[in-house]
């Protein structure tokens, strides 16, 4: 099978944009079309969950149609620089709710995806939106959603060393179906003869994976139960800081943000280059894989080192690799040559919180050159694209969504106004 799947009928889908634009132009085309994504169900169909208000999906069309749970955070990320509150507003309600009647957050709307979760983001997503707004009421009203979301984390997704994992809440025959549906994703052969049991196992690691969001990759070594992830634990301890600063019983969450700095210190550090990676816990080791999740803490404000190491491992013509391109493997879309939107904004994130101004504007004018060359190229935005190429030219795990406005359009805006405040 080929490592590099062509986008090879992306050129004559989509027509060639009759004069070329540049990153303003698509900043106030995304602007004016970004309401397209927004769809309403308010009630459960046979299908899709029912939300009380408007939600924002990926795709204008086709593609991805339901509202996706660390997708929206960087949706929203646009929204707000938009100045669309009551959207970004609805967005944080929406998923509120969703908490509120499961108890987390699932993967998407779909009733087929109530069987995990993705990277918790609410937390991040009120603070944006109260910085933005200072609607310190909505602020309070939302803060039972966020302390019950993560304690969902904190007692279905906690590991013996007192870090948290990816998991899922599938049964055995979901479990088996998963495996058995998306095995040849990860380049495997569901025919091969297997017990019931294997393929339990092993569709409980895919769909653990699949719950980080980062479906597929090698980070994991497909074993993601076994591991703590560190963009993961970076998130929850996010929440402990925010809830420290916005709720109640300030020392409790203080306790809690300290064990959890202290633990990812010692266990997910490389002492030599200061790099957080993510930590097997059932081998007692860290993850050999160099990937952008390493960005995370330091955006996140639980390390200041080993950014050095990230740039040179990691960075590309044309923005960031999702991992080391050097021990690239497999058919894994969450992996070099591809470049996704949520790691160009945590690196340039991380870089500018460090004070390495530069660097943060170098890798976001990649990103806005990039996405601004690939739209004039194509006359669509997409959710993925070859970071050394500058291109579409992707490795893919499935046909790669057009018309895909979701966090590749929030990303750009935000990236866009980034480099204008930084002038």
């Amino acid at each position: 099978m080929k490592l590099i799947h062509i986008v090879s009928t992306a050129l004559m889908l989509f027509p060639l944009q009759v004069s070329a634009i540049d990153a303003s132009e698509l900043s106030s085309h995304i602007k004016l079309t970004i309401s397209k994504t927004v769809r309403t169900t308010p009630s459960d169909t046979l299908g899709n969950i029912g939300l009380p208000f408007p939600y924002s999906v990926p795709c204008i069309r086709n593609g991805f149609q339901n509202m996706f749970y660390w997708d929206t955070y960087f949706t929203n990320l646009g929204l707000l620089i938009d100045g669309d509150f009551q959207q970004a507003r609805n967005n944080i309600v929406d998923i509120a709710a969703m908490v509120s009647r499961f108890g987390y957050m699932p993967n998407a709307t779909h009733r087929d995806l109530l069987n995990r979760s993705q990277p918790p983001y609410l937390a991040l997503m009120l603070e944006d939106y109260y910085k933005a707004t200072g609607d310190s009421d909505f602020l309070r009203q939302t803060l039972p959603a966020v302390e019950r979301e993560y304690d969902f984390w904190m007692k279905e997704r906690i590991t013996p060393c007192g870090l948290n994992s990816y998991g899922h809440s599938a049964t055995s025959e979901e479990l088996v179906d998963f495996y058995n549906g998306l095995a040849h994703r990860v380049g495997e052969n569901s025919s091969v003869a297997m017990s019931s049991e294997e393929r339990q196992k092993k569709g409980a690691h895919l769909l653990a994976e699949a719950e980080s969001g980062w479906d597929f990759n090698p980070r994991f070594e497909r074993q993601c139960m076994d591991y703590c992830p560190v963009d993961l634990n970076s998130l929850l301890y996010a929440y402990e800081s925010f809830m420290q600063r916005y709720g109640n019983d300030k020392k409790k969450w203080e306790k809690r943000a300290n064990k959890r700095l202290k633990l990812m210190r010692e266990l997910m550090t490389d002492q030599t280059t200061g790099v957080m990676y993510d930590y097997d816990y059932v081998n007692s080791r860290m993850s050999p894989v160099v990937s952008a999740a390493s960005w995370w803490p330091i955006w996140l404000g639980i390390s200041t080192n080993g950014s050095e190491v990230l740039l040179r491992c990691l960075e590309a013509p044309h923005g960031m690799y999702t991992c080391d391109p050097t021990k690239a493997k497999g058919i894994y879309q969450w992996d070099a040559p591809n470049g996704w939107s949520a790691c160009q904004y945590a690196a340039y994130m991380a870089l500018d919180r460090i004070g390495r101004e530069d660097d943060a504007k170098r890798i976001a004018k990649k990103y806005v050159d990039s996405i601004v060359d690939i739209y004039n190229a194509t006359g669509q935005l997409w959710e993925k694209y070859n970071v050394a190429e500058g291109s579409v030219n992707v490795k893919n795990e499935y046909p790669m969504p057009g018309e895909f406005m979701g966090w590749t359009a929030g990303v750009f805006q935000h990236a866009f106004k980034f480099l204008n405040i930084m002038k």
